[in-house]
Order: C-alpha cells, then structure tokens, then sequence
C-alpha cells in the first residue's frame, strides 16, 4: 500500500510541477494534496509538522491570489496578445532544456542557479517579444508587450515552483 501511495505522490508532484508553467493545472494545489497525503496516510508524514502544512497552504492561496491580480496590476501599463503568452511559456521550456548545458562544469551551486534564474528571465522575455513581433509588426510595442507578458508570466511560475519545491523538500528532507 506504501508503494502506492509513493507512486500516487510522484504523480500528483509530476503533475504540480508541469502546473508551475501551464496556468491550466493547479500545480501548487496538487503539491498540498500531495502532501496532506503523506502527511495523513505515509510513514514520511511522521516527519512533517503541521505548521510546514499551513505554510503550503499560505503558499497556495497566495500563488492563486498572485496569478489572478497579477493582470490586473499589470494592466495598467499595456496588454499583450497571445503571441506573447504564448512566447513566455515556450521561453520558459526553452530555458528548462537549456539548464543542463549552462550548469555543465560549474561547481559553485549558487552560480549555476544564478545561471538558469538570469537564462530563464531573458528566454521568456525574448521569446515573449518575438512571438509579439510576428502580431504587432512594431518592435517597440513588441517588446514592451513581451516584457509585460514575461514578467507576469515569471513571478506567477517563480510562487508556483517555491510552493511545489517546497513540498517535495518538506517530505524528503525532514
């Protein structure tokens, strides 16, 4: 039973995770079920104290409230169309497959961490403008759309990814 439940974790984490990027799948949702489940119903769940759960719920509740005043915020300063969303969560992906090859031969974590955080600003941000640019036509406004659209796009997923790293972190470093 212990190995299914372990195997019902991993996908509601895999799950959480791919919910980072994709607006469409409550990632930070799923990584607090999953937690409440190895709190409530697996051996690791000896280990995790209650407080660790509110923080993840305090997480979770903010991500959600983030994601959904965070075009409100924003809007202020422009819009941007699809291409530009579209172009952040490619951006994004990009980023992700091109973290092994910043990180090849850098010892100091922190270095490489810094790498893929400044690689995965400046992919969502070009990406976002270039996918703007086919639809605008305007370089400027392009950019200035694309900049809207990566940020929002980046602070979203940068809660997201915190509430689901943490809730893998919680159950395996007790």
């Amino acid at each position: 039973m212990e190995l299914a439940l372990w195997g019902l974790f991993w996908i509601l984490i895999a799950l959480a995770f791919l919910g980072c990027f994709i607006n469409k799948v409550p990632g930070p949702v799923l990584a607090l079920v999953a937690v409440l489940m190895a709190k409530l119903c697996m051996t690791a769940g000896d280990y995790i104290e209650w407080v660790n759960v509110i923080i993840i719920a305090v997480l979770v509740v903010a991500s959600i409230l983030l994601v959904r005043q965070l075009p409100k915020w924003t809007s202020e300063l422009g819009t941007y169309g699809k291409g530009a969303k579209w172009g952040s969560i490619i951006g994004s992906i990009a980023a992700l497959i091109l973290a092994p090859a910043l990180t090849a031969g850098i010892e100091n974590n922190s270095v490489g961490i810094s790498l893929i955080t400044i690689a995965a600003i400046l992919t969502t941000f070009i990406f976002a403008t270039a996918f703007e640019f086919i639809s605008v036509k305007d370089f400027k406004t392009a950019a200035k759309n694309g900049g809207i659209a990566a940020f929002e796009y980046t602070c979203s997923t940068l809660i997201k990814l915190i509430t689901v790293i943490y809730s893998v972190y919680l159950v395996f470093v007790h």
